[in-house]
């Protein structure tokens, strides 16, 4: 029998990293506006 677990864990992995990926674009977006204010 295959546990839910190992079937939710790609996709709760997936949605960490995407999650991750945003935070990182939005970081940049903000680095890129400040350096141009500046």
């Amino acid at each position: 029998m295959i546990s839910v677990d190992s079937i939710n864990e790609p996709s709760i992995s997936l949605g960490l990293y995407l999650v991750l990926t945003q935070l990182c674009w939005n970081q940049r977006a903000r680095y890129r506006k400040w350096a141009a204010l500046s």
